[in-house]
C-alpha cells in the first residue's frame, strides 16, 4: 500500500503547522500557496493562539519551544507596521 500524500492550500499557520504535524508522522505533503513570498502582502497581524488549541497544535508539531522564543506574551497594544517600518495603523 502506498504512502497517503497531502495537499495543504495556504502557507498560513495553520498550513504549516499542519505539514510539519504530517511530516513528523512520515507523511508527504506539498504546500499550496498563492503568494509568491512572504513579502507580497503588506501586512501583518497578531495571532492569538489559545492553550488548549493553537499551542497545543505547535506542540504536537515540534515548534512550542520556537514558538514561545519569539512570541510576544500578554501583548496588548495593536499597531500596523509597514515593511518598511511606517506605521499603517495605531489602536491608541
Amino acid at each position: 500500500m502506498s504512502t497517503p500524500r497531502f495537499a495543504i492550500i495556504g502557507a498560513g499557520p495553520g498550513g504549516l503547522t499542519l505539514a510539519r504535524i504530517l511530516q513528523h508522522n512520515g507523511m508527504q505533503c506539498t504546500i499550496f500557496e498563492l503568494d509568491q513570498n512572504r513579502s507580497t502582502r503588506d501586512q501583518g497581524a497578531i495571532v492569538d493562539l489559545h492553550r488548549q488549541m493553537g499551542q497545543l497544535a505547535l506542540r504536537e508539531a515540534g515548534l512550542f519551544d520556537d514558538f514561545q522564543e519569539h512570541s510576544l506574551p500578554g501583548a496588548e497594544a495593536m499597531k500596523l507596521i509597514k515593511s518598511d517600518g511606517r506605521v499603517f495603523w495605531d489602536e491608541e
